[in-house]
């Protein structure tokens, strides 16, 4: 009996990780596709991510001569803790990896990810990788401060450390503001051409991915896919909350359908808005969610 309930347990694992992996290559494709398509071109396929995977992990790797061991550790912790990231995105009320201390776990691994591929970049050891790893940790530092205030008021608000609980616990209004923040952070978080001064690829190649090849580039840009794919879910989580719309039964499929309404809105950003400047990226992303989330906190202290 205990072994049978360990295989079911597996296996529950193990679907959850197909449909989180399948759900961030549909994100990352319509996103490709859509953008070419604002743009009046017919732009790659849809399932261009999942090619361009299988192309990189059939080539060789190289590793700068001037890079240290972290340089080869980055892409696989990325991975591991974008992975799980998105594992703990609820798609509905009763997610089946919830737990108790998931809300503070969550931006944690968001976090890591990120992180654990700039430190990457830094052991290359090439210049430019410092310059863009820089430009990334200005604005992920002044943005996840932010995403820690909009937790904390998550906490408050519903009294609750299990993320699909606090939010089933958040009245409608309230969820249609913190979705309006998870909207946002998406946008700084999944480098629309907006806020892509941190991997321009006219100024600095690719930064901190520049020295990346083969199977670890290909980790890498899994591990950014996947981050975009966690933050997602939670704005489309707290999106079905305040419709009305975060039900046992049809949210799973209601929630895949939200992810691709967002790939349109990451499609719009890419086609439509030029470039910021990094400063200009910092001081809008303060503005934005720095004014969203003390709201948010006001809403959960004063109860309203």
């Amino acid at each position: 009996m205990h072994a049978q309930n360990i295989f079911w347990e597996i296996s529950a694992v193990t679907g959850c990780a197909v449909y989180v992996l399948v759900a961030a290559l549909i994100l990352a494709g319509l996103r490709r596709k859509l953008r070419a398509r604002l743009q009046g071109r017919v732009g790659p396929p849809v399932w261009q991510p999942v090619l361009d995977l299988v192309k990189l992990m059939y080539k060789e790797a190289s590793i700068p001569v001037t890079s240290s061991a972290f340089f080869f550790a980055a892409p696989l912790i990325a991975f591991a803790s974008s992975i799980l990231a998105a594992l703990l995105a609820p798609v509905s009320p009763n997610h089946l990896l919830s737990f108790t201390g998931d809300l503070v776990l969550l931006p944690v691994l968001l976090f890591a990810g990120e992180a654990a591929l700039i430190l990457g970049g830094f052991s290359s050891g090439n210049p430019y990788a410092w310059i863009s790893g820089s430009r990334s940790l200005s604005l992920i530092l002044i943005r996840d401060a932010f995403l820690a205030l909009a937790i904390i008021s998550l906490y408050l608000r519903s009294g609750k450390l299990t993320l699909a609980q606090a939010i089933e616990e958040v009245p409608a209004p309230h969820a249609l503001l913190l979705f309006a923040f998870f909207t946002l952070f998406l946008l700084f978080s999944s480098l629309t051409t907006l806020f892509s001064a941190p991997l321009a690829e006219t100024e600095i190649l690719e930064g901190y991915l520049l020295e990346y090849s083969g199977p670890l580039l290909a980790l890498a840009e899994l591990s950014h896919w996947l981050i975009s794919y966690a933050v997602a879910g939670i704005a489309s989580a707290v999106a079905l909350r305040a419709l009305g719309l975060w039900l046992e039964g049809l949210a799973p499929l209601i929630h895949l359908l939200a992810i691709i309404l967002l790939a349109f809105l990451l499609a719009f950003a890419d086609a439509v808005f030029a470039r910021l400047r990094i400063w200009g990226s910092v001081k809008l992303a303060a503005i934005t969610l720095g004014f969203l989330s003390a709201v948010s906190l006001t809403l959960s202290i004063m109860r309203w």
